[in-house]
């Protein structure tokens, strides 16, 4: 099931010689089951999600220091790396 997934296919254009099983591996199976359940980034989503549903606007700095003690998310920075590889390599879509 996993191996149609963007992630996957991300990584494999990027790092053809990449192995199926590192996908599988428990510390990844493991970093994406916590990542989805529990993050910080799933919490500060969350919560940007429902304030915006309440009309009330906040930024991801503003929520960042209001809810994660000093943290800092890191799906914002995974992202903005994606979007700059995307941006390279002529994958991006508008």
């Amino acid at each position: 099931f996993f191996f149609n997934r963007l992630p996957y296919r991300f990584s494999k254009a990027l790092y053809p010689s990449i192995q199926d099983s590192t996908f599988l591996e428990s510390c990844g199976m493991a970093d994406l089951i916590a990542t989805c359940y529990g993050g910080r980034n799933r919490m500060v989503a969350m919560e940007f999600t429902k304030r915006s549903l309440m009309g009330e606007k906040a930024s991801f700095e503003e929520l960042e220091d209001s809810l994660l003690n000093g943290q800092k998310l890191q799906g914002v920075l995974t992202s903005n790396e994606v979007q700059e590889i995307l941006l390279q390599k002529g994958w991006e879509q508008v």
